[in-house]
């Protein structure tokens, strides 16, 4: 009988946190491969904000390597993620190193953001998140002097989300968002002329491309395609009726030219999931465990987004 019972406990104790994972719409696919820790070139913080949801904090990386007056990335986590994977997962610590910016991974309430329509306790508790975000830019304006009109969001899944969020609805703050596997979850009737580089996997069961709820839709959410989801920006951008497109397949980068100097751009990877390109696959036992898709070796996103943000500059 004891044995049984410990059994069951141990069966417990998996399938409720995959349940879990499952019933928060968006719920990223982790990267748990490898990873170095906080770089000794750099000031590694935790920095802690009060807002009217209670204690909000954001792990701050600023690279010895940082310019004067130097860009800032917000890169926000998915659903069930926190700042300490999305750190370890997706490599922006290099990236702020080689180029000089300072990188800020904020975590959500209750490991969710709340995009609108979706996801998990952080949406059921109408929690300001945009607000949040709003004030810890402000606090790293003052305490690492990063540039105002170089502050830009990217994010997996539901932090993918939050970035069209966070635009939409605080319009002119940032200068450009790079949301991978996440879609346009709130009205956004005028936001501001920024950049957009949306990266997005044709097979993504989650978050379908082409929109609606998905084979692994649990929630029932109807996303947004990502047609529907950049077309606030290409209107707010003054861009072209028509992309310029390059395949090299499985990549397809579509590029918008706009008339403010933004731009507006996809690049869909054919037969990814749910998914972040290039940077390291989960374990084996780990896959297994959440069902996670591999992520695309056919570039690297992160770099890929910073090349192309970069380039942005809030007018």
């Amino acid at each position: 009988m004891n044995r049984t019972r410990a059994a069951i406990r141990r069966v417990t104790m998996v399938v409720l946190p995959i349940a879990l994972c499952l019933a928060i719409a968006g719920c990223q696919r982790q990267t748990f491969g490898p990873s170095a820790g906080p770089s000794p070139t750099a000031t590694h913080r935790t920095v802690t904000i009060s807002t009217k949801d209670g204690t909000r904090t954001a792990i701050v990386v600023h690279p010895t390597t940082a310019t004067t007056k130097p860009a800032l990335v917000v890169m926000l986590h998915g659903g069930l993620g926190s700042a300490t994977q999305a750190e370890k997962a997706y490599g922006w610590d290099d990236e702020a190193a080689r180029d000089g910016f300072v990188v800020a991974y904020p975590n959500g309430l209750h490991a969710t953001w709340n995009v609108g329509n979706c996801c998990g306790q952080a949406q059921r508790n109408n929690v300001d998140d945009v607000g949040f975000l709003h004030a810890l830019v402000a606090q790293l304006e003052k305490a690492d002097g990063v540039d105002p009109k170089r502050v830009y969001a990217v994010g997996m899944s539901n932090g993918a989300m939050m970035t069209y969020t966070w635009a939409c609805r605080d319009p002119g703050e940032l200068a450009g968002i790079g949301p991978v596997a996440g879609t346009l979850g709130t009205a956004c009737p005028e936001p501001h002329p920024i950049t957009v580089v949306a990266i997005h996997g044709t097979a993504d069961e989650h978050v379908p491309i082409n929109g609606g709820v998905g084979p692994e839709g649990r929630t029932g959410v109807s996303y947004k395609s990502l047609t529907a989801s950049i077309a606030p920006f290409l209107a707010a951008d003054g861009c072209a009726d028509s992309p310029t497109v390059s395949k090299a397949p499985p990549l397809t980068t579509s590029v918008w030219t706009c008339a403010g100097g933004q731009s507006v751009i996809t690049r869909v990877v054919d037969g990814a999931g749910h998914q972040w390109p290039g940077k390291t696959p989960p374990s084996t036992a780990i896959a297994d465990l959440l069902g996670a898709d591999p992520p695309s070796t056919a570039f690297d996103a992160t770099d890929f987004l910073w090349q192309h943000l970069r380039r942005a500059v809030l007018s």
